[in-house]
């Protein structure tokens, strides 16, 4: 008998990679929002908390388009959305 290959779609991601794809994602929007609040960050985390939840909305938005069109790689295309859009808008809110 032959091996059957297993799908690119079917295939379980390691457990690990998963889990650093988010850390870089949160931790990246945390960095991000440090750099265009830094004044107001640090004496008010109901303010901080919240910015970080809202800025990974938009890069889950974008994975989970991903995710539903491709069943794969959601993890992966989250993080690096989440890198792209804060240096972006970060270079953004620096113009002003």
């Amino acid at each position: 008998m032959a091996e059957t290959e297993i799908p690119d779609n079917q295939k379980i991601q390691d457990n690990n990679s998963t889990t650093s794809n988010y850390v870089i994602a949160i931790i990246t929007a945390i960095i991000y929002v440090v750099a265009v609040h830094s004044s107001a960050v640090i004496s008010d985390m109901m303010f901080f908390i919240p910015t970080v939840v809202g800025t990974l909305g938009i890069p889950a938005i974008f994975a989970g388009i991903y995710y539903l069109v491709k069943r794969k790689g959601f993890s992966k295309v989250f993080a690096w959305s989440t890198v792209i859009l804060c240096i972006v808008s970060y270079f953004g809110h620096s113009l002003e």
